[in-house]
């Protein structure tokens, strides 16, 4: 991996992402409930499945812009490896549902990364009133040249804002690479720099959460935005 991993804003190279949804009324993402406590995400085990194509970090940004509201979807880096050849390996405990198990997915290069931020400690900054400020202050100190000035989108995580987490940067970062990378790959590379990234997403069925939290009747969300895209410069 070069240090040139990430792509300008202009780039318009094409991808995919696959999509799952979980079944029934299943959640992926964390509920912030009306006696003051946050549920877990839900441990769903069979998803119907969709594959979107994506170009450029625009497009990314798009199709994150929708997931935001899908509370019961999520994407992960692998690709499906069809109906018939999951019917042969893992057949379906429902139909036109498939569990989300390393068998039933291929491992692909992407040209879109997530890093999940979840510990940073910005100086001077609320990440809950200024997130750009405070991610701008964590990929200035913790991430390596080939951020630097790249175009990103934002989402502040589910659980951003909670008490307890004051002053915590809890954020999803995404980039767009232009060269496409597998998970191990880019992972083989953050070791060998000494990159500090949270590698677990890069697998190829990890969930990349992508919704925002659902909020309990009466019970308000303390962020003002909790997603946006940071136009580069580099």
């Amino acid at each position: 991996m070069s240090a040139n991993m990430n792509a300008s804003v202009g780039a318009t190279a094409t991808d995919t992402m696959t999509i799952l949804r979980a079944a029934g009324s299943l959640k992926m993402t964390k509920a912030w409930l009306a006696d003051g406590t946050i549920s877990a995400y839900d441990d769903a085990k069979n998803f119907r499945l969709k594959e979107v194509k994506l170009t450029g970090i625009h497009g990314l940004y798009a199709q994150l812009q929708g997931l935001a509201n899908e509370p019961q979807c999520c994407a992960i880096r692998g690709q499906f490896i069809g109906p018939a050849a999951a019917q042969a390996v893992a057949p379906p405990e429902m139909a036109d549902h498939y569990r989300r198990i390393n068998t039933l997915y291929t491992e692909v290069p992407h040209h879109w990364m997530l890093t999940d931020v979840d510990g940073f400690r910005p100086e001077g900054i609320d990440p809950n009133a200024d997130p750009v400020g405070a991610i701008d202050q964590y990929i200035s100190r913790c991430l390596p040249e080939c951020f630097q000035g790249r175009s990103y989108v934002w989402q502040l995580s589910a659980s951003a804002g909670a008490p307890g987490k004051e002053g915590i940067l809890k954020a999803h970062l995404w980039f767009w690479s232009e060269v496409a990378y597998t998970g191990p790959q880019i992972t083989a590379w953050a070791r060998a720099t000494g990159t500090e990234l949270d590698i677990s997403v890069l697998r190829k069925v990890q969930p990349n959460f992508t919704a925002a939290p659902v909020f309990e009747e009466g019970v308000v969300d303390p962020i003002a935005a909790r997603m946006g895209f940071e136009l580069g410069w580099a």
